[in-house]
């Protein structure tokens, strides 16, 4: 992932997504597994969620694929998060399961190996039958202007708008409208460029002003460079 934007800080750090999908059900394992979700997070990210989010506790944890394992278990409702964790990062899963046990939990991360290293984590999946990593997303947050969502050129196809952009150095953009999380309106930016699209979402929801608009303005480069 590329970001260039003078003058902005750009050191926090990156959050990732994506979906592990299974040509066909393989023996010797789990139900349920044709299709994951995944996010991704540096190291410690978990913490927090267990504690203020989920308001549970780690209940199993050992040893697998070269790091951490570990289970955690929500006090107040049926969700349990799983999670591989590394020396620098940590890729981590959701059910709505209370009753999941370790072994079941254990297999939802079957298959899938981790080369973790400060510049990020590289997941690996299987081969036979054919699995395959999509729908991948990384997030990022640009203070004082908002959050951003950055997604590969060539799974945004339907998302960007039929009508022409505003041309800006690094690509056109668009004001959108959306429904917030608090059940009100507002706007985001819309912006893409030859290889990624990205929705830049305002500190205050629906509040898109001359902040983001600059910050669009300043943008040399914002790209998803394929490995």
């Amino acid at each position: 992932m590329t970001i260039d934007a003078p003058g902005y800080d750009l050191g926090h750090p990156w959050l990732g997504a994506f979906r592990v999908q299974v040509a066909r059900q393989y023996a010797a394992t789990a139900p349920g597994l044709r299709e994951r979700f995944f996010q991704v997070a540096p190291v410690g990210n978990c913490g927090p969620i267990i504690e203020r989010d989920l308001r549970g506790r780690v209940t199993d944890e050992l040893s697998f694929a070269g790091g951490r394992f570990i289970v955690a278990r929500s006090d107040v409702d049926d969700r349990v998060l799983m999670a591989w964790q590394g020396q620098w990062h940590e890729v981590f899963d959701f059910v709505n399961d209370s009753a999941i046990s370790l072994a079941h939990a254990l297999g939802r991360f079957d298959r899938l190996t981790f080369t973790d290293s400060p510049m990020g984590v590289r997941v690996g999946v299987g081969s036979v039958p054919r699995e395959s990593i999509f729908a991948e997303r990384v997030y990022k947050r640009i203070p004082g202007v908002g959050d951003i969502t950055i997604i590969p050129a060539v799974n945004a196809t339907e998302l960007v708008p039929r009508w022409r952009g505003a041309t800006i150095r690094s690509g056109e953009t668009w004001r959108k409208n959306v429904d917030t999380s608090e059940g009100g309106s507002g706007s985001v930016l819309l912006h893409a460029s030859a290889a990624a699209f990205t929705v830049l979402q305002p500190d205050l929801p629906g509040e898109v002003g001359d902040r983001q608009l600059a910050f669009l303005d300043k943008l040399v480069k914002i790209a998803w460079d394929p490995a």
